[in-house]
């Protein structure tokens, strides 16, 4: 799950077969991302595209 935190909205997804997923954020987004799968711990990342130049990655790994 993808929270924006400037205005409140959330979005989910699923992955693909090697579990890696997909989230779009707009220029300047500071968003609140919540990971979990069963047996395994869950996981809360804060990510902020403000931190990243979009000429020089397009793509954040974590």
């Amino acid at each position: 799950m993808m929270k924006d935190n400037a205005n409140a909205s959330e979005k989910t997804t699923g992955t693909d077969d090697k579990g890696e997923f997909i989230f779009h954020l707009t220029q300047r987004a500071a968003a609140t991302l919540y990971g979990k799968k069963d047996k395994y711990l869950s996981q809360v990342v804060e990510v902020s595209s403000a931190n990243y130049d979009r000429h020089k990655t397009l793509f954040i790994k974590l």
